[in-house]
């Protein structure tokens, strides 16, 4: 008995010595508009309108509620529903309307990044939820609501969709933007910088 006692002291010590982890939860995010003030972009509710004779782009970032009405919205559920909070997974709904009258606009998630971290793209999201379980009906949500592929919209027609990222910075910042790079509007090229305050929350995990 004694050796069993001791045993478990130690492992009871053992558990205690491991440091705690620290995680920061990106747990919000609002605009906050670049200086100098660009005309064409303007704050509308909790997102960005970015509107030229050209384009007009609509930028809105989704908490988890509203990531859910999103996909009820389309028939589907949220397949991001079950991931911890740690995961730190962010969605943003875009909405494009290409407003030329003779030219495509070309729109591709490659070139966006929301802090350092890229859009999730086909084989991530192949990789998130194939072991899943459901993940074929997951699989085929994602295919319906996110930008994963180069998009060429035609003159007079939009597009609403998701971009999705998995923020991993392990330390909180003040502002985090999202960056659209090369959104083509027939031979012009646009680049955009979309700045979010950003809230965390501080956790220890062990």
């Amino acid at each position: 008995m004694g050796r069993w006692k001791a045993l478990t002291a130690a492992t009871l010590l053992t558990a205690l010595a491991v440091p705690a982890t620290t995680l920061y939860l990106l747990t919000g995010l609002k605009p906050r508009p670049p200086k100098p003030p660009d005309p064409n972009l303007r704050v509308e509710g909790r997102g960005y309108v970015y509107r030229n004779p050209r384009l007009e782009l609509q930028v809105e970032p989704l908490d988890a509620a509203g990531r859910a009405e999103f996909f009820s919205r389309k028939g589907l559920l949220d397949p991001f529903a079950g991931f911890p909070p740690e995961d730190n997974y962010v969605a943003f709904r875009v909405r494009f309307e290409n407003l030329s009258p003779d030219a495509p606009l070309t729109f591709s998630p490659v070139g966006t990044l929301f802090g350092n971290s890229a859009a999730l793209d086909e084989v991530r999201l192949y990789q998130t939820f194939y072991r899943e379980k459901d993940g074929e009906k997951k699989l085929e949500a994602v295919g319906k609501t996110l930008f994963v592929k180069t998009l060429t919209l035609p003159p007079g027609t939009f597009i609403e969709r998701l971009l999705v990222y998995q923020y991993d910075d392990p330390y909180p910042v003040r502002t985090i933007p999202l960056v659209f790079g090369n959104i083509l509007l027939g031979r012009e090229s646009l680049d955009l910088e979309l700045p979010f305050e950003a809230t965390f929350q501080k956790e220890k995990r062990r």
